[in-house]
């Protein structure tokens, strides 16, 4: 066997589905991409046997999530990395690759049912491999290696988390809106919180302007403690935003 093939088979032993990439690429071969991922030793020989230079991928999901960090076509994702450490707090040493572009994927460990992919939803040139997705493991482009360093996988901090879940936008009664109102929330739920509070009033139909400054009051009065304003106003605004895709669909 290759020695990407043995790669593959001891990324499998370690738990994570992988599936094989083009040559030189980032392309899956297999026909269904990384729903084809697999941990099955037979299916990966096979694979390997067959397309004995094939990169190597992992599936995404299934309790780990990868930070993408990009240094490339002037986007440099190591300063929004830095940026977001300096609001929420450093996040762990943890299972890094170093791409061929010199950018970074950040493993980290996850017990929440499920971490969406999202491009720029961190910040500039930061995307989110997450249920679904995949990210290159093993392999080489233009001859330029990704490179493992041996850390284990960190859990994932709780900041984190908080901005790569999917926003739950909870349908509340009076009573419940009045109590979410009156006695906030702590930690953990603050994003989704306000996620859904923004929604609740973009629907009432208040300005999204308006709702932008209701929202900056009630994190620092009721949000225990409340999250920095510039991740409110990116909650917000990606709410907002939604919201008004789903209007236009509804008009088209």
């Amino acid at each position: 066997m290759s020695t990407l093939g043995a790669r593959a088979l001891g990324l499998a032993v370690d738990g994570f589905p992988v599936l094989p990439l083009k040559p030189n690429s980032k392309v899956p071969i297999a026909e269904h991409g990384c729903k084809d991922a697999s941990a099955d030793p037979q299916v990966i020989n096979s694979w390997w046997l067959r397309w004995p230079d094939a990169n190597v991928g992992v599936a995404t999901g299934h309790g780990r999530f990868v930070v993408d960090i990009d240094l490339k076509h002037g986007v440099d994702g190591e300063a929004t990395w830095r940026a977001l450490q300096q609001l929420h707090g450093a996040a762990p040493m943890t299972r890094t690759v170093v791409t061929p572009s010199g950018g970074r994927h950040l493993y980290f460990s996850t017990s929440a049912a499920t971490i969406p992919c999202s491009v720029g939803r961190l910040g500039r040139g930061i995307d989110i491999r997450g249920t679904g997705g995949y990210a290159v493991a093993a392999g080489a482009i233009n001859g330029q290696p990704y490179e493992t360093l041996p850390d284990a996988i960190a859990p994932a901090p709780s900041w984190l988390l908080e901005l790569v879940r999917e926003p739950i936008v909870l349908r509340r009664s009076v009573a419940g809106w009045r109590e979410l109102a009156s006695r906030g929330v702590e930690d953990g739920k603050r994003n989704a919180s306000i996620a859904s509070f923004t929604g609740h009033l973009l629907r009432k139909g208040v300005d999204p302007w308006e709702v932008l400054e209701l929202m900056r009051a009630w994190n620092e009065a009721r949000c225990r403690p409340p999250l920095p304003d510039a991740e409110v106003v990116r909650c917000v605004n990606s709410i907002a935003g939604r919201e008004l895709r789903t209007r236009q669909g509804r008009e088209s």
